[in-house]
């Protein structure tokens, strides 16, 4: 079980990688990047990591938007940096969302 998340960490970024170069994206595709969004949050990320993990995401969400818009411009990488970020905020906001519930149980816990 603790090798699932990893995997599917390194999975999910293939996936998006591969979505916005080389296929169309499809609903498909958008589902597993959520799925294992899920699994990421829910197996990967420890009591201790929440704090970090929770951070970057949001840092990541929020920041996805204006860089794909400062990229576009740029040739070659400017075609493929959208579709890549939207796909990798497909996959990060599932697990993202699990995890701060997972923090606001143990906030509440007590």
């Amino acid at each position: 079980m603790r090798k699932i998340g990893p995997w599917a960490f390194i999975f999910g970024l293939i996936i998006a990688v591969v979505t916005a170069v080389i296929v169309e994206p499809n609903t498909g595709l958008l589902w597993i990047l959520g799925f294992l969004g899920l699994l990421v949050g829910l197996l990967n990320i420890s009591d201790r990591e929440v704090r970090t993990y929770l951070i970057a995401s949001i840092a990541f969400l929020v920041s996805a938007s204006s860089l794909s818009t400062l990229l576009e411009p740029v040739p070659i990488v400017g075609s493929a940096i959208r579709p890549f970020l939207t796909n990798v905020v497909i996959f990060i906001a599932p697990g993202a969302g699990i995890v701060a519930l997972k923090a606001l149980y143990m906030i509440s816990k007590d």
